[in-house]
């Protein structure tokens, strides 16, 4: 007898199970039983199956007659989300003959999953008039196994607060933030942009969509104080300045766009982690003296498995006296402890 099951999965990932006997074995029927939050997804060279709740009974008679008549085979997957990194249920396969058990032997059906978590984040962010707060450092930890796409998520009184902008608004910010001249950047990133190219049809696509939101001065308030909006906006209405900033635009959207190429690659904090929103920053209208920020950790994996969210409390206290323009910090991940499980088939 030659049994085998696929050495691990993620939730909602097909198991198969193989089930080989020699020709000269003799039996009545089958039983593949499965554990609880375990599903049958499919049956191979069957004819047909017999499906008790967690059950399946095969009669030999079932075993597809065009194909070998010494194997079958099943599909399982697990529909539950395990709340820690592995989960281990026992698939139980038995062969009866004559109301006798002539086989039995049990297989381990093995889920991995990965988590995220909060180490370290600021207990407290301080607003005096003096600064602003230059960004938001975390400390994330990840374990257990299987890529994921992370988004990190800020709310104050329930309200989503952070943002990512789209590529053309982004464009817009960097320029305007650059003041139109070239800054020394740092060599290693020059030179990461050396090996990179951008097709000149997608600069011109981006540098047009630019143009069309200053043509129409959609500008969104979030991606600037109100005062700096106001700003752009009264700046744009004259002629001649319009025309400088759209020809300085059209000269400086392939180096921006291999600017954000360069963050892009480099938002991969681990092996096996990628930043949906590399540029994620809280953007908001910081009102009350004290707010409560909430920064939450949103993540799925490369199936689609969506898992509960990580969250951490970080209290605002703002001590500015002074007109109080939108709160504008980026969200930084500083240190990343990666800590994936390795070798899982042998686990």
């Amino acid at each position: 007898m030659k049994l085998h099951i696929a050495p691990w999965a993620l939730p909602n990932e097909a198991m198969p199970i193989h089930i080989r006997w020699e020709p000269q074995f003799d039996f009545q029927s089958a039983t593949v039983s499965i554990p609880e939050g375990f599903d049958f997804v499919e049956f191979t060279n069957l004819d047909e199956v017999r499906l008790e709740g967690r059950k399946a009974i095969v009669d030999k008679s079932m075993v597809a007659k065009g194909g070998s008549s010494s194997y079958f085979g099943c599909v399982i997957c697990c529909k539950q989300i395990p709340k820690e990194t592995s989960l281990e249920g026992v698939v139980l396969i038995s062969f009866v003959h004559h109301e006798r058990v002539e086989f039995s032997r049990k297989l381990r059906a093995k889920i991995f999953r990965p988590q995220l978590a909060f180490i370290d984040a600021p207990e407290t962010i301080k607003l005096k008039d003096s600064g602003t707060v230059r960004s938001l450092p975390l400390h994330l930890r990840y374990t257990g196994f299987g890529d994921v796409q992370l988004r990190v998520e800020a709310t104050i009184g329930g309200n989503i607060v952070s943002e990512s902008g789209s590529i053309a608004f982004e464009i817009l910010r960097r320029l305007w933030l650059s003041e139109f001249s070239e800054k020394e950047g740092d060599q290693t990133v020059a030179k990461k942009k050396e090996t990179l190219k951008v097709a000149p049809e997608y600069v011109k696509a981006i540098a047009d969509e630019v143009q069309q939101i200053v043509d129409t001065g959609q500008v969104p308030t979030g991606m600037f104080d109100r005062e700096v909006f106001e700003e752009i906006s009264e700046w744009l209405q004259d002629p001649h300045r319009k025309q400088v900033f759209m020809e300085v635009l059209y000269s400086r959207t392939e180096d921006m766009l291999l600017g954000m190429l360069v963050d892009l690659l480099e938002s991969h904090p681990a092996t096996n982690v990628r930043l949906v929103d590399p540029r994620a920053k809280i953007s908001t209208q910081i009102k009350a003296p004290i707010e409560k920020l909430m920064l939450r950790l949103r993540y799925r994996d490369l199936l689609g498995n969506n898992y509960d969210p990580v969250e951490v409390p970080i209290k605002i206290i703002d001590e500015r006296t002074q007109a109080k323009p939108a709160l504008d910090i980026p969200i930084v991940i500083e240190k990343w402890e990666d800590k994936p499980l390795l070798n899982v088939a042998g686990v």
